[in-house]
């Protein structure tokens, strides 16, 4: 009897898993135009936005990107200046003092690209003037720091997740019930 439970129960479990594998057709379309438009890659990650040196109006972050363990980091000047500098916060939760990278350079007028060894993809930045205004910057690159993975998600996304969700329900009370069925159980018994 345990063993025809087994497999009744084994073959209910891979009927779902097929089922939930299979793509639904009007769903197909849409999600091959949307892979065939993307360009970007997830291993490197990147921005061309104009953002502010903060407590410096002379120098803005023009772009940047990551990829592996490198940051670009591209630079725009109105005027020289001198002593820019990029701290790059060590690798990992440490208590107490720990060593860092940091990097430091003169910007001339226009663009400037540096590029830096960051494990974290983040890195701090300052110039002399930012530090007599109290003020850093702080460049996180790699933007992946989450367990969920950024968007944009669609549909198939919600639908996945869904179905991921339920399977996982439903392994679970098998998983139960065939304990139950079957008499194996962690717990001790009761005495009455």
């Amino acid at each position: 009897m345990a063993s025809k439970l087994t497999t009744m129960l084994m073959l209910l479990l891979a009927a779902t898993a097929t089922t939930a594998m299979v793509p639904d057709p009007s769903m197909a379309q849409s999600s091959t135009n949307t892979t065939a438009n993307q360009t970007t890659t997830s291993t490197e990650n990147a921005s061309t936005s104009l953002t502010p040196v903060f407590g410096d109006p002379r120098v803005d972050i023009e772009s940047y990107s990551f990829s592996g363990d490198t940051l670009t980091v591209t630079f725009r000047s109105t005027a020289y200046v001198p002593s820019l500098t990029l701290t790059a916060p060590p690798e990992g939760e440490k208590q107490g003092a720990s060593s860092g990278r940091a990097k430091q350079l003169d910007l001339t007028r226009g663009t400037t690209t540096v590029t830096m060894y960051a494990p974290t993809g983040e890195v701090w930045i300052s110039t002399a003037q930012s530090l007599q205004n109290g003020r850093f910057t702080n460049l996180d690159a790699d933007g992946s720091s989450s367990i969920v993975p950024p968007g944009p998600y669609d549909a198939t996304d919600a639908r996945d997740v869904g179905i991921g969700a339920a399977a996982g329900v439903a392994v679970a009370h098998l998983w139960v019930a065939v304990r139950a069925k079957l008499g194996s159980a962690d717990r001790a018994e009761r005495v009455a």
